[in-house]
């Protein structure tokens, strides 16, 4: 559980952890504080540079209206876009290696970027 994770990291500094898809991470104790303490959403809000928010629409892990919270909480960015992909789960192609979702990802990236660049011209 992540109490158990946690109060592991604590005391010996580390703890091993397994993703749901079999990646092996090493989780410190400040990974820990820092996922208690930090709160993205205000972060967002102060964000003035283009953001793309990108999910899968069969993700596992992130709710589906979450995304779209994200980018309306973006209240100092005059450009977010929210960019839900079918067929993507939480690794979003790259961890089930699935080159068609990875490509979509990339390809949205590079659309957010050249949309970004060249939007006052």
């Amino acid at each position: 559980s992540y109490l158990e994770l946690r109060e592991r990291a604590q005391s010996t500094g580390v703890t091993p952890f397994v993703t749901p898809w079999g990646h092996h991470q090493t989780l410190g104790r400040q990974w820990f504080d820092d996922l208690e303490t930090y709160r993205p959403m205000n972060a967002v809000r102060s964000f003035t540079g283009a953001l793309l928010v990108i999910s899968g629409a069969e993700d596992e892990i992130i709710e589906p209206d979450i995304p779209r919270a994200v980018a309306a909480a973006a209240t100092s960015s005059d450009f977010a876009h929210v960019e839900i992909l079918a067929g993507a789960g939480h690794g979003l192609g790259f961890y089930d290696r699935d080159p068609v979702v990875s490509e979509r990802v990339i390809e949205a990236t590079a659309e957010l970027l050249v949309s970004a660049l060249f939007r006052d011209r």
